[in-house]
């Protein structure tokens, strides 16, 4: 039975010696010495049925019961058959009521690339449960679907089983998002993905990304400058195939060996300063800078470069800088000119080949982001605090720096650069 009430929230807080007003307090857990706990309750009363929590209403309690009077109505005569409010809603084609959706959805804060995938699989859902009318989306039909997901085919595994729990969980989020719109906007007489479990079940071991080891990133490197090379001097057919006889023209080789090290310094640079492959591709020549009042070499990158979408200096070491202006002369490239030449991760997989690094091991698997984390796990073991690791990660969240990737200001960071330099990667 559907009945209104305020929510209790309870706060872990600790006193603070000489505080006065708001900063008498600071937040804590449970487990922080000396943490009390402060209990409050919302201004706002919400509309609860079947233990679920659908939505908000108002601070007047009088205005929040009429609010649930209005509720158990339209419910009952719903279950009775008579024409409601929402009948009509029902009807409408459900691919328009998705795509207006979509214009709301939009218009929210967030990433366009998380975005556009959300939408896809909306579309796909939405188009196996209710491929008709609104009224085909139920709680039923969505479990159905959810329990057959399978991962897609490929030609060496025409059945690869069902789909992880962690792509089940994307899909009832995208789903989750419409049916909550519809409910808030009246379309809906109630969000029926509240009855839909959330698929249990975290990351896959072998879909857990892995740091590369110290040596691993050296052989790393050394494949990257090499590779280019012995692909251009390999014979591809006759007797001598697969040899490195081939006789090739001095500016073919001379060609080789730059894109050569402009892939070894995309390695290095993803390892050194924590960029993601997105953000490399973005990185433009005139982002490298050396600040006279700074005591290092900086990337000075706008907003439009990072994943948060937030702009972010970051230290470069001396030798890594060195290197990068000099490869930007010898291609000819001008400080609006994109700095790197960043490989495919197919590329990045037949370097990882070469250098005798496995795909899969029992720490996880490898991929390009693996740079990126083995810049941090070095950092540890030389010893730098986890906060100081947390700027240089750019991470929101200090349990992604402590654990996902452990297998402000700038000038925080500066004990970063020798304690990075010792491990002659740059």
């Amino acid at each position: 039975m559907a009945h209104i009430q305020k929510i209790a929230i309870v706060r872990w807080v600790v006193s603070v010696p000489g505080g006065k007003g708001k900063k008498k307090f600071k937040r804590g857990t449970k487990e922080t010495p000396g943490a009390v706990a402060q209990q409050t309750e919302t201004k706002k009363y919400y509309l609860f049925d079947g233990g679920k929590r659908l939505r908000a209403l108002y601070t007047d309690k009088k205005a929040s019961e009429q609010a649930l009077a209005d509720y158990e109505r339209a419910k009952a005569r719903g279950e009775v058959g008579m024409v409601d409010e929402f009948s009509a809603h029902s009807q409408t084609p459900s691919q328009q009521m998705v795509d207006r959706y979509v214009v709301h959805f939009r218009t929210q804060p967030g990433n366009d690339k998380y975005k556009d995938e959300t939408v896809r699989i909306l579309h796909e859902v939405v188009n196996a449960c209710a491929p008709n009318k609104l009224s085909g989306l139920t709680a039923e039909r969505v479990q159905q679907y959810l329990a057959a997901l399978k991962k897609k085919p490929t030609k060496s595994h025409p059945d690869p089983g069902p789909a992880a729990p962690n792509t089940k969980k994307k899909h009832h989020s995208a789903v989750s998002g419409f049916t909550r719109w519809l409910f808030e906007n009246g379309y809906a007489r109630e969000n029926v993905m509240l009855r839909v479990p959330v698929p249990k079940g975290g990351t896959q071991q072998k879909d857990k990304f892995r740091s590369l080891r110290l040596k691993e990133l050296k052989r790393l490197f050394k494949v990257a400058l090499t590779r280019w090379v012995e692909e251009a001097l390999t014979v591809r057919n006759g007797p001598r195939k697969g040899k490195q006889e081939k006789k090739v023209r001095p500016e073919v080789l001379d060609e080789a060996r730059l894109r050569g090290r402009g892939r070894a310094l995309v390695y290095r640079t993803a390892a050194l300063t924590g960029l993601r492959r997105s953000e490399l591709a973005k990185v433009r020549l005139r982002y490298l800078r050396k600040p006279r009042k700074l005591p290092f070499p900086i990337f000075d990158l706008p907003g439009s470069v990072t994943k948060n979408k937030k702009p972010a200096r970051l230290w470069v070491l001396p030798r890594l800088a060195m290197r990068l202006r000099q490869w930007a002369k010898e291609t000819g490239r001008g400080p609006d000119d994109l700095l790197f030449d960043v490989p495919g991760i197919a590329v990045f997989h037949a370097d990882r080949e070469a250098a005798g690094i496995p795909l899969l091991t029992e720490r996880g698997k490898a991929s390009f982001h693996s740079l990126r984390s083995a810049g941090n796990v070095l950092l540890r073991k030389a010893e730098v605090p986890v906060t100081t690791r947390r700027l240089f990660m750019r991470h929101s969240d200090l349990k992604l720096t402590d654990a996902t990737y452990d297998d402000a200001s700038l000038l925080d960071m500066k004990d970063i650069v020798p304690k990075l330099e010792k491990y002659k990667l740059a």
